[in-house]
């Protein structure tokens, strides 16, 4: 479980070496959380278009399938 905050928790970390925090950290959280979600919807995406949505159930992961 500790691998899905590893994006996080480098984040916290170095904010206390960053020349300029106050510009910096917010810019690095909200590219974290943009780049998260771009994984997240990308993914969908291409699950919706590789599988009919119809055709997926509950007896087996999307990812299986595809």
């Amino acid at each position: 479980m500790i691998y899905s905050f590893i994006g996080v928790e480098i984040v916290g970390v170095t904010s206390g070496e960053a020349r300029d925090p106050e510009r910096t950290i917010p810019r690095a959280f909200f590219r974290l959380v943009a780049g998260l979600s771009a994984i997240y919807l990308v993914t969908t995406a291409l699950l919706v278009n590789l599988v009919p949505w119809n055709e997926l159930g509950v007896g087996e992961s999307p990812f299986v399938r595809v």
